[in-house]
């Protein structure tokens, strides 16, 4: 993929989108505070990072996430746009389990937080002829502020963490690689699937000095998976084997210890 021509990107100032910037080279960025003055300009490729991830606020508050996100929807009308990339969450699937991109969920009864993204999925769908969307699960890189190694990292709530849990970890810093190889394939869906690792096995390689769990919450599991693993060179529906993940978390670990 050649580098974007005449780009923009919408959520700047959040958590994905900054690292996006120091990825890409954009020639616009907006968000909420300036997003209007996104209509009636013209962008070859646009890559939209601005839904908001709070998930237990947008289900608290089902009707004011939707209002928002219907409000960015009119603002896209009003631009030309040929090419838009879509950040989106694995959410959008009813069940984290075993789902690929072949399983539509937009019929399925899901959390506000996840209709409401697979309806603004289908919004760009029918929208923008060419266009890419990536599912991501949960994250690490620059700039993280929430999840379980957030809070490993900083004594956040440790009482909280369930060692039983297993997520699916996506390190930001692949972001413009991957894109790259999504659109150059032409795929116009894909999930960032990696293969999942347990909340205790982090602890016991990273944190061992940590005591957690004395008032654990529910335990989550996560193992949605990707038709795409090949082109990664993965296997069993994983981008990234457990193997490479354990290694970019220590990566993540030691950079993040050695800024304190």
């Amino acid at each position: 993929m050649k580098k974007f021509k005449n780009a923009a990107l919408i959520g700047f100032t959040g958590f994905v989108g900054s690292n996006l910037r120091e990825q890409f080279r954009f020639d616009g960025e907006f968000n909420s505070a300036n997003i209007a003055s996104l209509k009636d300009s013209t962008y070859h490729t646009v890559i939209c990072a601005g839904i908001p991830a709070k998930k237990w606020i947008a289900n608290q508050h089902p009707e004011e996430d939707r209002k928002n996100i219907e409000a960015l929807a009119e603002h896209l009308k009003g631009a030309s746009i040929k090419r838009f990339v879509l950040i989106s969450t694995i959410d959008v699937y009813p069940s984290p389990i075993d789902f690929n991109e072949d399983f539509d969920p937009s019929e399925e009864e899901n959390h506000p937080y996840g209709v409401n993204r697979i309806w603004f999925e289908n919004f760009i769908k029918q929208t923008f002829p060419i266009h890419y969307i990536i599912r991501l699960p949960g994250l690490f890189g620059n700039y993280l502020k929430k999840n379980v190694l957030f809070d490993l990292l900083n004594d956040n709530c440790l009482e909280q963490i369930n060692p039983d849990s297993s997520f699916q970890y996506y390190y930001l810093k692949n972001l413009k690689s991957d894109i790259a190889k999504m659109i150059d394939n032409d795929i116009r869906v894909i999930n960032f699937a990696t293969e999942p690792i347990k909340t205790s096995a982090i602890i016991e390689r990273f944190f061992k000095d940590k005591a957690v769990g004395q008032k654990k919450s529910n335990t989550s599991l996560y193992a949605f998976r990707s038709k795409y693993d090949r082109l990664w060179n993965g296997q069993h529906g994983y981008l990234y084997n457990a193997d490479q993940i354990m290694r970019e978390l220590g990566e993540f670990v030691a950079t993040n210890r050695a800024k304190r």
